[in-house]
């Protein structure tokens, strides 16, 4: 297929693999709020708007990545430092986006910052695992649904995850945790995932721990996405 089809199956197979990961990962996070809430329907807002915010943000990001890797593709098709290149280029693009967007929409909205937002070395990292992810994936002559297939983009996604909260990064979860610490009034509470863990309140291990899932399901749905959708394709070709 064509270079510009090629490009666009990537790209908007790394937004559905985005979407996927947000869906089962804004749950998760969704339902720790919902467990942290006071009433009833206050439990079901945190639910949804949690959902839907980590839906949009993890398909936001995707997208960055997937057309980053299908940037790199151009200069080098499949090849190791094209997709690692071009899927961290993404991932600091839109890391660094939404850093400066946040920012100024606190400063507008609060007239305050904040001060520990997740930002461009936090998706540079995290596209580079996802892009590592793929580039091992599509090397298996494996089913894609396989679990051999997909321990690899796992392993590798769990390992940034945590190296990235170890390092003073924060991903999403720990972003709400400082925005709901700095602004008092939040009506957020992710302390149910501390208290999972015998932690009081949303602690290291806790943030480490989230990190970690969100890496991963990161990682594992943007490579089994993107790898499954160019073999289908290069398959009906």
């Amino acid at each position: 297929y064509t270079p510009l089809q090629r490009f666009l199956v990537t790209g908007l197979a790394g937004m559905a693999g985005g979407a996927l990961a947000g869906l089962m990962g804004g749950l998760l996070y969704g339902l720790a709020a919902a467990l942290g809430s006071n009433s009833g329907g206050g439990a079901m807002s945190a639910l949804l708007v949690l959902w839907l915010l980590t839906m949009l943000l993890a398909t936001i990001g995707a997208a960055g990545v997937g057309f980053g890797i299908a940037a790199g593709d151009f200069v080098k098709r499949q090849g190791l430092l094209a997709t690692l290149s071009g899927a961290a280029a993404g991932g600091l693009a839109v890391g660094a986006f939404a850093r400066i967007v946040g920012i100024d929409a606190f400063n507008l909205l609060f007239g305050v910052p904040p001060l520990e937002f997740t930002g461009a070395a936090e998706g540079a990292a995290l596209g580079a695992a996802a892009g590592l992810s793929l580039w091992l994936v599509r090397r298996r002559s494996a089913s894609i649904a396989s679990p051999g297939t997909m321990a690899c983009p796992a392993v590798i996604g769990l390992l940034a995850g945590v190296a990235i909260s170890l390092s003073g990064g924060k991903l999403l979860g720990g972003s709400l945790d400082a925005l709901t610490q700095q602004f008092g009034q939040s009506g957020l509470n992710l302390d149910p995932w501390g208290a999972m863990l015998g932690e009081a309140g949303f602690g290291p291990l806790s943030e480490a721990i989230s990190a970690a899932l969100e890496a991963m399901l990161f990682c594992v749905c943007l490579s089994i996405v993107i790898a499954r959708a160019e073999r289908r394709w290069t398959a009906a070709a």
